[in-house]
């Protein structure tokens, strides 16, 4: 079979995938296994439940044409890739789906429950966050398997190539690419902005026998000079 034949069977919508391997975290790291024949059919199920779920989402389902494939980057078409959906399994929509619904049932609790700005603010990250599990959740996501096991992103740069394996992310896991890891992620940025304001920290550079009351929260000294000198506790 040519690399034409494949394109051909792709246009024409009978191009499929295979589940070969699930990663799971193991006791030194991350562990590969065949899947179960469970897990197979529940990737399958998903189908039939897009339409309903996209039903309450505005504008629908994301079947946009892509570019075409004379635009520079954009080689997907050429493999019956012709729309934002057809980027996506049936699970990962069912996925985003789910959470792009969810986060905006969450607009009305915010504003009952916080003053204005603070629901705003609090929506927009909500709202960023599932953007960042979009990109990690498309066939275009390959498995990062050097120094660092976890699944690539799908929009860094202006183009789409056609992939030959990818990795599904279960969007609630804690690792890399899952909802809650990435929001950690944005909260670990918030918390530094944070650090960034308080007051900044000073030296005394006084003398270790002299008392220095009961206002300190900790006392860091540089180890080599506690294997030189005797420090008075």
């Amino acid at each position: 079979m040519t690399m034409e034949d494949i394109r051909v069977e792709g246009q024409a919508g009978r191009l499929s995938t295979i589940n070969t391997a699930v990663i799971v975290d193991g006791q030194s790291g991350k562990e590969y296994r065949l899947p179960t024949k469970h897990e197979v059919m529940m990737a399958e199920g998903a189908e039939k439940e897009i339409p309903s779920l996209f039903e309450e989402i505005p504008f629908g389902l994301p079947e946009e044409p892509l570019p075409s494939k004379e635009a520079l980057g954009f080689r997907v078409p050429l493999y019956g890739f012709d729309q934002w959906r057809k980027l996506f399994t049936s699970r990962q929509l069912l996925s985003i789906g789910t959470f792009v619904g969810q986060t905006r049932t969450v607009f009305d609790y915010l504003t009952e429950t916080y003053q204005e700005g603070w629901n705003q603010a609090i929506y927009s990250y909500l709202a960023v966050n599932t953007d960042k599990l979009i990109d990690r959740s498309s066939t275009q996501c390959i498995w990062i398997s050097t120094n660092a096991e976890k699944p690539s992103g799908s929009f860094g740069r202006f183009a789409l190539h056609i992939t030959w394996d990818y990795v599904e992310v279960m969007p609630w896991s804690e690792s890399a690419g899952g909802f809650r890891a990435t929001f950690n992620t944005y909260l670990s940025i918030f918390n530094m902005r944070y650090g960034v304001s308080s007051e900044r920290p000073y030296a005394l550079r006084s003398s270790a026998t002299k008392p220095m009351g009961e206002a300190f929260d900790i006392v860091v000294t540089d180890p080599p000079i506690m294997t030189q000198f005797r420090i008075p506790t």
